[in-house]
């Protein structure tokens, strides 16, 4: 697991507070986060751009020559691979490491569980994101309605419903 932001500062890891004007951090980078990703590589402004890519430890730490190569392709792009655990650390803990971002961009899918997408809204709010992007990637949220069968689902209409997402946050 992932050492908790409060951890890393005492480590002299942590970055200052104050966020750069286009300091991005993806939230993941399996199938939908490199797709996300490559896109924000080749797009035209990505030179004026910082991104990092918040991976588990385990992803880092690969054996699997596919997700080597994903890793050495996003290291290739200048992209910074570091590690954290949205499942695992709790809001406050994630709000203090989204701090120093401009833009949150949630790429996490369904593998966080049944919490993890209102923690991250509630994280980012917390921390004064100024952009925020929630998973809601492949799904058409207009047309299903709360209490489906998928719990997930009720919780992202929740954040797409504006979850308590206000004040100075675009999303």
């Amino acid at each position: 697991m992932a050492t908790p932001p409060t951890a890393a500062k005492s480590e002299g890891t942590q970055k200052s507070t104050i966020p750069d004007a286009e300091s991005i951090l993806a939230l993941g980078m399996d199938e939908l986060g490199m797709a996300v990703l490559r896109s924000i590589a080749h797009h035209p402004s990505f030179a004026t751009v910082s991104v990092s890519i918040m991976v588990r430890s385990s992803t880092l730490a690969t054996t699997s020559p596919a997700k080597a190569a994903e890793l050495r392709e996003l290291k290739s792009y200048g992209m910074n691979l570091i590690p954290g655990d949205v499942v695992n650390w709790t809001e406050t803990e994630l709000a203090s490491y989204f701090q120093r971002y401009h833009t949150i961009i949630s790429c996490t899918g369904f593998v966080g569980g049944r919490g993890v997408q209102i923690k991250l809204a509630g994280a980012v709010l917390s921390a004064n994101i100024k952009r925020y992007f929630p998973w809601q990637f492949g799904v058409d949220y207009d047309i299903i309605d709360y209490e489906s069968a998928q719990d997930l689902f009720n919780e992202q209409l929740y954040v797409r419903g504006g979850g308590g997402l206000t004040g100075s946050l675009a999303w």
